[in-house]
């Protein structure tokens, strides 16, 4: 481009869902959207668990972006995990999204957040969250600020594994 501008990004590192997984969220979303009128769901092909949000990045850094995630997360392990219980956003008085916090026995997946998002702090524009990762998938945003109620029927904890992690171009 003229003037050595390159093209921004606007970049997110997400752990990927199984079908199964976006197939059972999907179900769930649409249980809430023909319970509140002012939900829209996710589409299933959008779903996923954020890990950290990078924020804006040029073009040119994507390589070293690439490596340094697989840096980030080479030596893990496939991650067991679990759907908890929905939840509002943020808070259930007031809720703007309804969220499927993802479960972390182990405290791995914790880890792998804390260092995925060290290794990019330099790629990118901004700065590793301070406060502790919340592995969680949205699956319904409200219009307006909604009372959550129980209008999700949650059938306990669904355990399945994550072994990849995703770069979306948001």
């Amino acid at each position: 481009m003229p003037g050595g501008n390159t093209y921004t990004r606007r970049l997110v590192v997400a752990f990927e869902l199984p079908t199964h997984v976006r197939q059972r969220l999907t179900g769930l979303a649409e249980a809430l959207v023909d319970d509140v009128p002012d939900a829209r769901s996710v589409p299933a092909e959008h779903l996923h668990s954020t890990i950290c949000v990078l924020g804006a990045c040029d073009e040119e850094r994507l390589p070293g972006l690439a490596a340094s995630l697989f840096d980030a997360v080479r030596d893990h392990d496939i991650l067991t995990t679990g759907l908890g219980a929905p939840v509002g956003r943020p808070r259930t008085s007031a809720a703007r999204l309804c969220a499927i916090p993802l479960t972390d026995p182990t405290g791995e997946m914790a880890r792998v957040c804390m260092r995925i998002g060290a290794e990019l702090a330099d790629v990118c524009t901004r700065s590793p969250d301070e406060r502790p990762p919340w592995p969680h998938v949205t699956i319904a945003r409200f219009s307006r600020p909604t009372r959550m109620r129980r209008f999700l029927h949650y059938e306990g904890e669904h355990v399945f594994a994550i072994d990849r992690i995703t770069l979306y171009d948001s």
